[in-house]
């Protein structure tokens, strides 16, 4: 990775964080104005947007960048790929108008207790979240990745800017929060997305059939992917709405959304790898057994050194700001938190499948997590509402992790010693936090000892590849890559 993709992951991870701190802040504002109840319906009216996006127009996205990127190393312009998707994009909108204004089956009421006067307030989230994820994918595959990167947190800071605006006006009118939450990034992620077509020469070109099939070909496996996503990141919420109270499904969404920000970075190296693998694939064939072989164990190592600290601190973090009245989220939080550490593994291991056009094997891994995850919470909640849900969710996440690390190291014939390894430290880092209550002292006492034990075992499996290091910190960022390898990188050759 050459010195400017660190550059680009820096500024990323920076508008990251801020996106997600923002995004975390948002059920805090609306808890403390309004109490869990509130937020718990604020959630799922959230959780009926993301569904209409998830099932009518997010399974394009993808596509967006796979061949979008290619086109654009090859002619510099998106014509063809937005030309192709241009007849996808009008009939999923046009769905989901005739599902928000007929109600089948009265869903929204049904499940996500929403009222016929929240229709619009639905229709918002899901613009939101449509312009967002369509900006994002077109600066990808545009190599714009800076801009995403300058957008994010703006779009992010106006969203919360207008929330605490509501808060301060001492509304106390739920529908004005969406408002003020959902609007700012609809507005600003469309302008974006209007801007980088503009700028890159695109024009609507002639539809034809072939490449449209061809997007759908490639979309056919993503399609079930992310209504199982969707399952998996909200189940539990809608669940929970239905065999518990409000109150529980606000106290999960808050520990849930601190549980998403500490692996938002995670997501981060996706964005960056994804456009870099195709290019990478299509000049020099067989890269990918070397990005599996020397870059994974590397970047597993620096992730999990990095997220002990983030995840002894954010228990704290909550009980400072959220306040009295979420002290129930404590041990929920600490719950989720126990597969942190090893998230990265599926960001990783995410963009082999996407090159590899191998999106049906990801999708049944999916489906294992998300039955799982269902299977137990059904089982769970009930008796332990949001804690069950929490367990039920670290379960899930524990199975679809270890899956993908088999799958790719298996079909690429590459050792998974150093993987698994890493791997299995990191489920125990996250476990032996769990019963540690939210006391700074102990906490911090944890991150120090885990990092001295996550230190040792690094080089002993020899996790960090000198040439990778000297590759991500090259440049001005040299010191810092040689501080790197040698606290890290074991003494002496490594046999993978």
């Amino acid at each position: 990775m050459a010195e400017r993709h660190v550059a680009v992951f820096v500024a990323l991870a920076a508008g990251k964080v801020v996106a997600m701190a923002c995004t975390v802040l948002a059920p805090m504002v609306i808890g403390r104005a309004l109490g869990a109840e509130a937020l718990g319906r604020w959630t799922l009216l959230i959780a009926a947007g993301t569904l209409l996006h998830t099932a009518l127009l997010n399974w394009t996205h993808a596509s967006t960048v796979r061949y979008g990127k290619e086109e654009w190393l090859e002619q510099h312009r998106l014509t063809r790929t937005l030309g192709a998707r241009l007849p996808l994009l009008a009939a999923g909108a046009a769905i989901a108008v005739l599902v928000l204004m007929a109600q089948p089956g009265r869903w929204a009421e049904r499940w996500f207790g929403a009222t016929p006067s929240d229709a619009m307030l639905i229709a918002l989230v899901a613009i939101s979240v449509w312009m967002a994820a369509e900006a994002q994918a077109t600066l990808q595959a545009t190599d714009r990745i800076s801009w995403q990167a300058s957008v994010a947190p703006v779009v992010a800071l106006a969203s919360i800017g207008g929330l605490l605006l509501w808060a301060a006006s001492g509304s106390r009118s739920l529908a004005l929060a969406v408002l003020a939450f959902s609007a700012p990034p609809a507005i600003g992620w469309a302008a974006t997305w209007l801007a980088a077509i503009a700028r890159s020469h695109t024009r609507i070109g002639d539809l034809t059939f072939d490449d449209t099939a061809r997007h759908l070909r490639y979309a056919a496996p993503v399609i079930p992917t992310f209504a199982l996503g969707y399952v998996s990141d909200w189940g539990d919420h809608v669940l929970l709405s239905r065999y518990s109270t409000l109150a529980e499904v606000g106290q999960f969404a808050l520990a849930y959304q601190f549980m998403v920000a500490a692996m938002a970075a995670g997501g981060v190296l996706v964005t960056v790898m994804l456009p870099r693998l195709i290019a990478h694939e299509l000049t020099q064939p067989g890269y990918m057994r070397t990005y599996i072989e020397r870059e994974v164990p590397t970047l597993c190592a620096l992730w999990m050194l990095g997220t002990i600290w983030v995840v002894a601190a954010m228990p704290l973090v909550v009980r400072l700001i959220a306040g009295a009245q979420f002290d129930d989220s404590l041990i929920v939080l600490q719950t989720l938190l126990i597969v942190v550490p090893a998230s990265v593994v599926s960001s990783l291991f995410t963009v082999l499948f996407s090159v590899q056009e191998r999106m049906g094997r990801s999708t049944v891994f999916l489906f294992v997590m998300s039955g799982m995850n269902v299977g137990i919470s059904l089982l769970l909640i009930p008796r332990y509402g949001a804690l069950g849900a929490a367990a039920a969710t670290v379960a899930s996440y524990v199975v679809y992790q270890a899956a993908y690390v088999w799958d790719q190291h298996r079909v690429l014939g590459v050792a998974a010693g150093r993987t698994w390894t890493l791997w299995m430290a990191a489920i125990l880092i996250g476990a032996t936090q769990w019963p540690l209550g939210s006391s700074i002292a102990v906490r911090a006492g944890w991150a120090a000892l885990t990092t001295v034990i996550l230190l040792a075992i690094v080089r002993m499996v020899g996790a960090i590849d000198g040439g990778v290091v000297a590759r991500l910190f090259g440049g001005r960022l040299q010191p810092v890559g040689t501080v790197i390898t040698r606290l890290l990188a074991a003494p002496g050759p490594v046999t993978p």
